[in-house]
């Protein structure tokens, strides 16, 4: 009996010889058949389904004009979220930290008190779409909508803090290298468009760039276990 035939690939499922049987309809074997379609519908099934990702990151955070007297931040944050196939959604948040460049003088009781006593953050959903993808790698494009936050605190024996919340958009393009395991490492620099307003008190207008290194997991246990079931 031919090796090649479709009831010698049967009688080695049978026997427990599956991969064979599952290489030769991935390879597109007999492609005519009732089977190699089914196989292959199963196969376009699974890989369609999302899968649960999460991620860890660290960052600088570079504001300029009046934001400027904040001065460069580093960032930690988190993201959690769902990939499909050329898409991620994500929750995103990130917390920045440190004295500030600059005293900024904030309005406190009609008065203006100059502090460097700085912490903020961003929190926000943010889409990436994969622009190409490579055999381990993609190069992306990323949007994300949310609010930007600085907390300033004045120098006191009992401190008022104030903040300051604005709307943002962040864009930029991101690398990512996914590795065998399902780990991957992302680079993303973006570009905020914030509106800070520091009534009375020192400017906090501007724009700031930002650079994230995430690393993070994504995994769909049916997913990957029937895949490798189908030969993949």
């Amino acid at each position: 009996m031919a090796e090649q035939s479709l009831a010698y690939l049967f009688l080695e499922l049978y026997s427990g010889q599956t991969s064979d049987f599952f290489m030769t309809l991935k390879a597109g074997g007999f492609p005519q058949s009732l089977l190699s379609r089914e196989y292959h519908q199963r196969v376009v099934y699974f890989e369609q389904m999302p899968e649960l990702s999460l991620g860890v990151g660290a960052g600088l955070w570079m504001p300029f004009s009046g934001l400027g007297s904040i001065g460069i931040k580093p960032s930690l944050g988190v993201q959690i979220g769902a990939r499909t196939q050329r898409t991620w959604y994500d929750a995103v948040f990130e917390f920045r930290f440190g004295k500030t460049r600059e005293e900024v003088n904030i309005p406190i009781q009609d008065t203006l008190s100059p502090t460097r006593n700085f912490q903020g953050g961003y929190l926000g959903l943010e889409v990436t779409r994969v622009l190409a993808a490579f055999q381990h790698s993609q190069i992306e494009i990323f949007a994300g909508a949310g609010y930007d936050v600085i907390d300033l605190v004045e120098d006191a024996r009992e401190p008022t803090r104030q903040v300051f919340a604005t709307p943002a958009l962040h864009v930029g393009p991101a690398y990512r290298y996914i590795f065998p395991n399902r780990f991957w490492i992302s680079i993303k620099p973006g570009y905020y468009f914030l509106s800070h307003k520091n009534k009375g008190g020192s400017s906090l207008d501007g724009n700031a760039i930002n650079l994230r290194v995430v690393v993070g997991f994504s995994d769909n246990a049916r997913k990957h276990q029937n895949l490798k079931r189908l030969g993949y």
